[in-house]
C-alpha cells in the first residue's frame, strides 16, 4: 500500500503503468473530502491498494482518459476497469470485496443509510460555498443553513438512539459523511454543532476509529492547503510535503 503522501502528478507527467494484479488503484488528492471517502473504505476493509495523487490545479492530460470530468476519486483495477463518483466507488468496493461488509445486507437498513446520505447531500455544496465566500465575517446566513442541516442529522441519531448512523457500530454511511465533519474545525465552523449534542458524540466516536484517525489531516495543514487552493496556487495539492 503506497502513495498516500506522494507528490501529485501534474501536466506533463507520464501516466502510471497498468495496475498490478491483486491491487486496486485510487486516483486521489490528499485534501479532497470526496476522495477521502474512498480511501476510508479501502482502509476500513483492508483492501490492498495504491494511491496516485493528482494535482487538481494542474491536471495531467492523461487523467481525462481516466475520468473525462477530471475529478477524483477514480478507481482502476488490474482489468483496466474505471469507476468514478465517490459514493459509487465506495459501494463498488463493498461489493467487489465482500469481506467485512460496510453496507447492511437488509434492504430496509440499506435504504435507511441511503436516506441519511440524501439528507446529508446539502452539506458538501454548503461547505463549497462557505470556503469560497470572500467575506468570512458575514457568513451568518450560511452558518444558519449549516445549523439547519445538522439539526436534521441530529434528529436521525436521536430517533435511532445509537452512536452511529447505521447502528451501534460504524458502517458505510458514517464513512461517507465523515470527511466534511472532520473539516469543521479547520473551517472554523465548530459553533454550528453547538446545538447538536448527539452529533458531537458521534464525531468524538468517529475520531477514535483506527481507520478515521489514520487518515486525519492536521487542522493547520488543511488550512495551509485551503489558503493556497483558494489562490489557485499550483502548489496547493502538495502543501506540507
Amino acid at each position: 500500500m503506497s502513495g498516500g503522501s506522494d507528490k501529485s502528478l501534474e501536466k506533463g507527467s507520464a501516466p502510471p503503468g497498468p495496475v498490478p494484479e491483486g491491487l486496486i488503484r485510487v486516483y486521489s488528492m490528499r485534501f479532497c473530502p470526496f476522495a477521502q471517502r474512498t480511501r476510508l473504505v479501502l482502509k476500513a476493509k483492508g483492501i490492498r491498494h495504491e494511491v496516485v495523487n493528482i494535482n487538481l490545479k494542474n491536471k495531467p492530460e492523461w487523467f481525462f482518459k481516466k475520468n473525462p470530468a477530471g475529478l477524483v476519486p477514480v478507481l482502476e483495477n488490474s482489468q483496466g476497469h474505471l469507476i468514478c463518483e465517490s459514493a459509487i466507488t465506495c459501494e463498488y468496493l463493498d461489493e467487489a470485496y465482500p469481506e467485512k461488509k460496510l453496507l447492511p445486507a437488509d434492504p430496509y437498513e440499506k435504504a435507511c443509510q441511503k436516506m441519511v446520505f440524501e439528507l446529508f447531500s446539502k452539506v458538501p455544496p454548503l461547505v463549497g460555498r462557505f470556503t469560497r465566500s470572500k467575506n468570512k465575517e458575514d457568513c451568518s446566513d450560511l452558518k444558519e443553513e449549516f445549523r439547519q442541516e445538522f439539526s436534521k442529522l441530529e434528529e436521525v441519531l436521536t430517533n435511532k438512539k445509537t452512536t452511529f448512523f447505521g447502528g451501534n457500530s460504524l458502517s458505510m454511511i458514517d464513512y461517507l459523511i465523515w470527511p466534511w465533519f472532520e473539516r469543521l474545525e479547520a473551517l472554523e465552523l465548530n459553533e454550528c454543532i453547538d446545538h447538536t449534542p448527539k452529533l458531537k458524540l458521534w464525531m468524538a466516536a468517529m475520531r477514535k476509529d483506527p481507520t478515521v484517525s489514520a487518515l486525519l489531516t492536521d487542522v493547520k495543514t488543511f488550512q495551509g492547503f485551503l489558503n493556497l487552493y483558494l489562490q489557485n496556487s499550483l502548489e496547493a495539492c502538495d502543501y506540507g510535503l
